[in-house]
């Protein structure tokens, strides 16, 4: 274990999931849902490889589309990495993959916008 304020091993830190979440619901006039929009971030160092996010609360039918775009919190162009969604989301949540492309330091998280009824 290495040492950090939240006294976890790297592993666990890797996988810890800290992220704010908002709803947006859009209704149809007769008062149905018509989309829900969710935003959020996971704030964690991120080196390649795969992990999946999972919402704080699921779409209620479907999730349409997730777009993913890595953070550098630092401006540093030794961050060299991007994330790339593996396959289509579920309701729950969705996985990514982190293309490293020569980088020397991970990634600082991931913000995303997903779409969905």
């Amino acid at each position: 274990m290495t040492g950090n304020r939240f006294g976890m091993s790297d592993e666990a830190k890797k996988r810890l999931i800290e992220f704010i979440e908002s709803n947006n619901i859009v209704y149809n006039s007769n008062g149905s849902v018509a989309n829900i929009t969710k935003t959020g971030f996971l704030y964690t160092a991120l080196t390649e490889g795969s992990a999946t996010l999972n919402f704080a609360s699921a779409f209620p039918t479907s999730c349409f589309n997730v777009q993913i775009i890595g953070i550098n919190d630092v401006a540093n162009i030794n961050k060299n990495m991007f994330p790339q969604l593996v396959s289509a989301p579920t309701t729950t949540g969705f996985t990514f993959y982190i293309q490293d492309t020569g980088s020397t330091q991970p990634l600082s998280g991931i913000s995303y916008i997903a779409f969905g009824k």
